[in-house]
C-alpha cells in the first residue's frame, strides 16, 4: 500500500511503503526498485469562513480545477522525454497515441520538413477538452491554429507543410520573367469545389 503526503507546494512528496512478507526471513531480502508510473491526486476544496461571502460563493460555483502538470510527453518512436509544448508536437503526438501512426527511427528523419516545421515554429500550446471531441475535428483545429497541415505522401509516409512565421528575400526571389505578361482579370468559372465534389 502506498499513502502518500503533500508538504510545502507539491514540490515534494513523502511516499510510505509496507511491504507484508510472509513465509521469507530477512536474509532473503536482496535489493529492489520501486517504480511510481502513475499518480492521481483527489482535490477537495473547503470554504474559509472567515473570509468574505462573495469569494466562498466564487469557490463554490467552480466546475473544474485545472492543475498545471506538464502534460505528456511524446510516445512516438525516437520522440525524446521532453514535455509536449507545441502545437505541432501536440498534432503528432495524438497522431501516433490515437491513430496508431509512428515512425521507423525518429520524426527528424522519417516525417518529411519536421525538421523544418520543428525549427521555425514554436507556437506554445495550451488546450483543454471538456467534454468528449472527435479526433478529426481536434487533429484540423491543431493545424489551423499552428499554421501548418500534415499530409500523406504516396510512399505512406508523413508530411507536414506549414506557413513560416516570417520569410526574407532569400526564401523566394522574383524576377521581371516572373511577371512578365501577366494578366489580371476576373474569371467567372471560378467554384470552390472540384470537380470531384470536394
Amino acid at each position: 500500500m502506498i499513502f502518500g503526503d503533500y508538504t510545502g507546494e507539491i514540490k515534494q512528496t513523502k511516499i510510505r511503503i509496507v511491504i507484508s512478507l510472509t513465509n521469507i526471513s530477512f536474509s532473503q531480502i536482496t535489493d529492489f526498485d520501486i517504480k511510481v508510473y502513475n499518480v492521481y491526486n483527489e482535490v477537495e476544496i473547503k470554504l474559509n469562513p472567515t473570509e468574505e461571502q462573495s469569494k466562498n460563493n466564487e469557490i463554490d460555483k467552480l466546475k473544474y480545477l485545472y492543475c498545471g502538470s506538464d502534460g505528456f510527453t511524446f510516445d512516438i518512436t525516437g520522440g525524446g522525454s521532453a514535455a509536449i509544448t507545441e502545437i505541432h508536437e501536440a498534432h503528432l503526438d495524438i497522431l501516433n497515441r490515437y491513430t496508431g501512426f509512428d515512425v521507423a527511427t525518429n520524426p527528424a528523419t522519417d516525417i518529411t520538413n519536421w525538421t523544418a516545421l520543428n525549427t521555425d515554429k514554436n507556437w506554445a500550446i495550451r488546450y483543454w477538452l471538456l467534454k468528449p471531441t472527435s479526433l478529426k475535428s481536434v487533429l484540423e483545429r491543431l493545424q489551423y491554429e499552428g499554421g501548418f497541415i500534415f499530409k500523406w505522401r504516396a510512399d505512406g509516409s508523413g508530411a507536414y507543410w506549414y506557413i513560416k512565421d516570417s520569410y526574407s528575400s532569400a526564401d523566394a526571389t522574383l524576377l521581371d520573367t516572373d511577371i512578365d505578361d501577366l494578366e489580371w482579370g476576373t474569371y467567372s468559372g471560378f467554384s470552390t469545389t472540384d470537380k470531384n465534389g470536394y
